[in-house]
């Protein structure tokens, strides 16, 4: 009998906008949101918005709506979430914001973190749809197994023309900011921030990605295969193993395929030719 916690379907969005500060590097800057300190997961760190799947968007917007990806209720957590948690509405056509006043959107973002079914109530009243074609798949993480909470996570990349009014909800996050993949990595190193090791080996994968067309052609051929990481024990350090590396449980390989946290420093060991990079 398997006695590891059960795992849920949860979503979370990069949302990738023009860069807010004008010496940035990246000609873009990704919207992060820091996480209560009395969360049950994730206490403090900063991460991209995002939440669980609920079983109401199993079924929102009807058959022919769900039939248009496998993941349509993945996409549609996500943008759900994604508005309860920044007040970003990414639907179709984007012109039905215009009938919102900022006081109506609160309101209604107040009403679906409540209820989840209230997301497709507003879509309705609008006339419009959730945007799910802007999410780009990008990767997909599940916890590891030692973890009390478990999650099946899948990372989408929304590219916005325009920086939209965003601000984190006040109760499961308490603050909100716009990084660059430099800054976001710059200030982990520093420890003013904690990034979770999935969001920070996605900052470290968009740091190479200058603009909105590098992050576009990303994304064409992407493998988003689960990485499934196991914790090592260490001394004094996190070791997260993940498929490949002779040390995983399920998925051995023959080179070292991991991230290591010690003293609040990441390094990734991974397997072409060997590379260490921090």
């Amino acid at each position: 009998m398997d006695s590891r916690p059960s795992i849920r379907p949860a979503a979370t969005v990069i949302v990738a906008a023009p860069a807010v500060k004008a010496d940035a590097l990246a000609e873009y800057s990704v919207f992060t949101v820091k996480r209560s300190h009395g969360s049950g997961f994730m206490a403090g760190a900063h991460v991209f918005p995002g939440g669980v799947v609920d079983a109401v968007d199993h079924q929102a917007f009807g058959h022919e709506f769900q039939a248009r990806y496998t993941d349509c209720a993945y996409r549609i957590a996500a943008i759900r979430e994604l508005f309860e948690e920044t007040g970003i509405l990414l639907v179709t056509p984007s012109s039905a914001l215009e009938a919102l006043s900022p006081d109506a959107l609160q309101e209604y973002r107040n009403a679906v973190h409540k209820d989840a079914s209230e997301f497709e109530t507003l879509c309705e009243t609008l006339n419009c749809r959730p945007a799910i074609e802007r999410m780009l798949p990008w990767s997909r993480w599940i916890t590891p197994p030692q973890e009390k909470r478990r999650f099946d996570a899948r990372f989408y990349l929304a590219l916005l023309a325009e920086t939209p009014a965003a601000r984190h909800d006040d109760e499961e996050t308490i603050s909100s900011c716009w990084l660059s993949p430099d800054d976001a990595l710059e200030s982990a190193e520093k420890g003013e921030i904690f990034l979770p090791p999935p969001t920070w080996f996605t900052f470290r994968e968009l740091q190479s990605l200058p603009d909105h067309e590098a992050l576009r052609n990303a994304v064409d051929g992407r493998n988003t295969h689960a990485i499934e990481p196991h914790i090592l024990p260490g001394e004094g350090e996190l070791i997260l193993v993940m498929q490949g590396d002779p040390e995983h449980p399920e998925v051995p390989g023959h080179e070292q395929n991991r991230i290591v946290l010690k003293d609040g420093q990441y390094t990734l060991h991974i397997p072409e030719q060997g590379r260490e990079e921090s």
